[in-house]
């Protein structure tokens, strides 16, 4: 049987620790793991590529005989071109390599993980079944392109400035024939779509959930090296340290944990320490409204791999803005190695986990409420371990990358994209 090409369009290399850098990871593994596929995966900065494998005239680099990469050097960092026009050149110079390799390559289907390389796919003229998955709400409304891009095909006259615009477009027009919206997407950030009148397809996250669940042979490791005592209940959460990520609440939290340590006589109280992981602009801004909190009640550690850091964790906190995605795949990994996660409720979630059996809502932008659920899981080891248990079962059942991505696939096939 004749194999079904698929070009993977990513605005990242798949090794970052972005969310949507690894569900690019996990599409690869999939299509290694399925000799009916074969995948071409193009990703910008060629800087992140360490690999000195085989290399064609088109740049390729042979992962195996069915998964190719092909890393497209951004503009140099030295050149004065930064922001909206350093995005609009990367995507003109994406879509003269997809000339070429649209030429030779011939895809089926070109899931693009990106608004951006989805434009460039199409500039480059081969828009018969580009596929285009939404990751991230607030990547939408970023101001990217510049105070306007004139973009003349099928006698279409696009003006754009925000990514939610350009998706808008793409996808009025027939440009982009699917839109495919990962779980991480609020249902309220799905709706603004609904003026475009063509489905949405939800697709849940999926992981490989091998990693996280041999982590947990790390604990002791772990704790020795960063001198956390065996006795501590660690609270951790891993991300960007930006705002909106829910950063703020956590560290106030911090801060009402400290206080209540200094009021307190009970043993519980005392063993309770958080710990955030992760860089960004925000960083400053935390230390600095943490910076009375003593390290034996919060420290900050720098950005890790979620599959390096999570043996620390008796308990995963993640995603209690209301201004983040609806669940990540951080979650999900959390789950996989065994760590009650406590997370703030929204209906996506709502509709997937039920609080106190496979995990623990609070109210979101609520650093009481959070605290409050830190302390009660602190304080039920049972409760702890009844929500692990049931939560891993329920990872490796329905969310895996191979169950994820073989929806995926068959939806492409039912509706006769693949």
């Amino acid at each position: 049987m004749k194999r079904k090409k698929i070009l993977i369009l990513s605005a990242f290399p798949p090794w970052r620790l972005g969310g949507s850098s690894r569900h690019v990871n996990y599409e690869i593994k999939y299509v290694l793991n399925n000799s009916n596929l074969f995948g071409l995966l193009i990703f910008w900065p060629k800087d992140h590529y360490k690999d000195k494998q085989n290399t064609s005239e088109l740049g390729l680099r042979f992962f195996s005989n069915n998964v190719v990469a092909v890393p497209l050097a951004r503009i140099k960092q030295n050149l004065m071109v930064r922001g909206p026009l350093r995005d609009l050149i990367d995507v003109v110079r994406l879509s003269f390599l997809l000339r070429k390799i649209h030429k030779h390559f011939k895809p089926n289907i070109i899931h693009s993980h990106h608004p951006l390389t989805a434009l460039a796919s199409i500039i480059a003229g081969n828009t018969a079944k580009t596929v285009l998955t939404l990751h991230s709400p607030y990547s939408l409304d970023k101001f990217t392109m510049g105070d306007q891009l004139l973009l003349s095909r099928h006698r279409v006259l696009m003006l754009l400035r925000h990514l939610f615009d350009l998706v808008v477009e793409l996808v009025t027009y027939n440009l982009v024939r699917v839109i495919i919206a990962v779980s991480e997407l609020e249902l309220s950030h799905i709706e603004k779509f609904r003026i475009i009148k063509r489905p949405i397809f939800i697709v849940r996250n999926g992981i490989d959930p091998k990693p996280y669940i041999l982590s947990r042979q790390s604990r002791n490791l772990l704790r020795q090296h960063y001198k956390i005592s065996d006795d501590k209940i660690v609270c951790l959460f891993l991300g960007r340290m930006v705002r909106k990520n829910g950063v703020i609440t956590i560290a106030r939290a911090a801060k009402l944990l400290h206080l209540l340590k200094s009021n307190s006589n009970s043993d519980l109280i005392h063993k309770i320490m958080i710990v955030m992981v992760g860089d960004g602009p925000d960083l400053p801004f935390i230390r600095k409204l943490t910076g009375d909190v003593p390290s034996e009640t919060f420290i900050m550690l720098p950005a890790l791999p979620m599959e390096a850091i999570i043996g620390l964790a008796d308990i995963f906190v993640s995603h209690v803005s209301s201004l983040v995605e609806g669940f990540g795949l951080t979650i999900l990994e959390a789950m996989a190695a065994g760590v009650p996660v406590v997370t703030g409720f929204d209906k996506i979630k709502g509709q997937v986990f039920k609080h106190c059996k496979e995990i623990y809502f609070i109210k979101k932008d609520n650093p009481v409420d959070l605290l409050n659920g830190l302390i009660r899981l602190a304080n039920d080891l049972g409760l702890r371990k009844y929500i692990a248990e049931n939560a891993r079962e329920k990872i490796l059942k329905e969310f895996t990358y191979n169950v994820s991505f073989g929806k995926f696939f068959s939806l492409m096939r039912r509706l006769n994209l693949l």
